[in-house]
């Protein structure tokens, strides 16, 4: 029996976009702890509508689970962050999808072999920060922090990125939220300049295509997806399970000058206290496993820099640790490993080689069950 498994990425997420791929190292290490629990097992990334509605991304799942699964497959949903919101979506009787009527003849004639979704720091009761990427002066702030994510991943460390970068990206760091956009739109031109001619097209393609739809910026927001949450109820038949995380907090001590002035540490800064914003809906209570899991009850300003972890816990608790919101997609310290782990948000919080096996050695125990 061959078990498929889909990894979506998440909000702005991408499949691969010149040689650099979104969930390369979960790849890697998710395939083997299945294969060594005895399954049958393909991965299939899922080319994903980075900013589109929760609808059209459901509808794009659909047609890539459609396309490539057998009769006799046995098919997983993994999802990070918004991509385990367009499972449930996806497979909840309420959910609401866009595609065409032979797309979804397609969908329900394999959706009974559904057995499990997984959701990985996933905004299930919405994310504060979304907000903010919706304004003007956010939408700036969206295009950089995404560019410098590719830019990070796929040379290695930030110190790639050109000096005349960092030095204005230590005055965005110094203005937080309240940077103008010219100095923004000043970084994003630097950084782009540094891509090879063929990269760099590929990518400008990129964000072109996503920004002529951004409606799920405005679905992210918790006003809108405390109800959706409440709304979608789990399909019969299939497991719920969610991995959750928490940052820590950002705080000066130890660091010294130099580090305290690290634009990755002072764009950390930033993203924490925007994630971590007063919500206008109250977060669900923390469940006896998270707490447990955690040591402590989290508070609701706790985050992973982009996901209020109390927004993250869905079904089943596969897992919970300390760490942000790309450490879990092996986007953590790990310069000895192969391909290298490389950090970018600078959360400090010590997430490691051994733990992220361990959290998809959690997340291969629940398939395979």
């Amino acid at each position: 029996m061959m078990h498929r498994v889909f990894l979506v990425p998440g909000f702005f997420g991408f499949s691969s976009i010149g040689g650099m791929r979104y969930f390369a190292h979960v790849h890697r290490v998710l395939g083997a702890a299945l294969r060594a629990r005895g399954l049958d097992v393909s991965l299939h990334d899922v080319d994903t509508l980075p900013t589109a509605s929760l609808e059209r991304r459901a509808g794009r799942l659909a047609e890539v689970i459609a396309r490539v699964s057998g009769p006799d497959d046995t098919l997983h949903v993994v999802g990070h962050s918004t991509g385990g919101i367009d499972g449930r979506v996806l497979l909840s009787p309420e959910g609401e999808i866009t595609a065409t009527s032979s797309v979804l003849d397609a969908w329900r004639a394999v959706r009974p072999n559904v057995r499990s979704v997984v959701s990985v720091a996933s905004p299930h009761t919405g994310a504060p920060i979304a907000s903010f990427f919706g304004t003007a002066q956010g939408e700036h702030w969206l295009r950089l922090l995404s560019l410098l994510t590719l830019r990070v991943v796929r040379l290695g460390t930030i110190a790639t990125v050109p000096v005349g970068a960092l030095m204005r990206l230590r005055l965005l760091g110094s203005r937080g939220t309240d940077a103008d956009a010219g100095l923004i739109d000043d970084v994003w031109t630097d950084v782009l300049r540094d891509f090879d001619p063929a990269r760099r097209d590929q990518i400008q393609s990129f964000f072109g295509e996503v920004w002529q739809d951004r409606s799920l910026l405005r679905q992210l927001v918790p006003a809108r997806m405390e109800p959706l949450d409440r709304a979608l109820t789990d399909r019969e038949g299939v497991a719920y399970g969610s991995v959750v995380l928490r940052a820590r907090a950002p705080s000066g001590a130890g660091l010294g000058l130099r580090g305290r002035l690290h634009p990755s540490h002072q764009l950390y800064r930033t993203l924490h206290g925007l994630a971590g914003r007063p919500r206008a809906v109250a977060p669900r209570a923390p469940r006896l496993p998270l707490v447990q899991k955690l040591g402590e009850a989290p508070s609701p300003a706790d985050n992973d820099a982009i996901v209020p972890t109390l927004s993250q816990l869905h079904g089943e608790l596969i897992h919970a640790e300390r760490a942000d919101h790309l450490d879990v997609i092996g986007y953590f310290r790990g310069p000895d490993s192969e391909p290298a782990h490389v950090d970018w948000l600078r959360s400090r919080s010590n997430y490691d080689r051994a733990a992220f096996e361990a959290t998809w050695a959690a997340v291969a125990d629940f398939l395979a069950r």
